[in-house]
């Protein structure tokens, strides 16, 4: 699940820019405006489920484009970015209607946090794609199949042991175009259950051992692009 749109208003063009790049993580759609007038405007075009807005952006002020979106829009999240912040601007700006105030440059982790609180959306900064395939040991022991996978490592039903801290080389069969198994030095995580039954095993990526370096992230838009 995305959001439909968001729009940044920052007046710093970089600024918004940066912030609208974040956004595009969690939105199918992103807006910028660099003034009041420009950034109603958007609003009003897009009806965005979420809105960044600067409280230094003027022509109007931000504390007349919150009351003008507090009146038209009331369901409609509004997060406030600062450089500066005094309480008795939260005091004033709170009964308009923006519960949150993230500081400049705001971060990704920050801003998923609100999103996936409000909209329940995923949290995650790597997501995770359901995806089955075989993973071997470099020995070519079949160690399991896997259950999920992100950028950052994979979700294992493991056939062998393994325990935790455990650095292995394996061999990720990914159903792809390419023959050859992927080659990743990876670290064991964690692990849930005991043998001889199946366990799970949480297993990292450490080193990517291959020439082609666009395999793993093209696999992984592959999946993005199922999801």
């Amino acid at each position: 699940m995305k959001l439909n749109h968001v729009v940044i208003g920052d007046p710093v063009e970089e600024v918004a820019n940066a912030a609208s790049s974040k956004c595009q993580r969690f939105a199918n759609g992103t807006s910028i405006a660099t003034t009041g007038a420009e950034f109603l405007k958007k609003v009003k075009k897009h009806k965005p489920q979420m809105v960044l807005l600067s409280l230094e952006l003027l022509h109007p002020n931000a504390t007349e484009v919150a009351t003008k979106l507090r009146k038209k829009y009331p369901k409609m999240m509004v997060i406030g970015t600062y450089r500066e912040l005094a309480v008795s601007t939260v005091e004033k700006l709170r009964p308009l209607g923006i519960s949150f105030f993230i500081p400049h440059p705001a971060s990704l982790p920050q801003i998923l946090s609100i999103v996936s609180d409000r909209f329940g959306i995923s949290a995650r900064l790597h997501p995770r794609f359901e995806t089955q395939f075989n993973v071997y040991r470099a020995d070519g022991v079949l160690i399991g199949k896997t259950r999920n996978m992100s950028s950052r490592g994979i979700l294992v039903h493991t056939f062998q042991p393994t325990h935790p801290d455990q650095s292995v080389l394996l061999d990720l069969e990914l159903p792809d175009e390419f023959e050859k198994p992927l080659r990743i030095r990876c670290r064991i995580v964690e692990t849930e259950g005991k043998p001889p039954e199946a366990t799970l095993a949480r297993i990292a990526f450490e080193k990517v051992l291959t020439t082609n370096h666009r395999r793993m992230p093209d696999f992984l838009l592959q999946l993005e692009k199922r999801a």
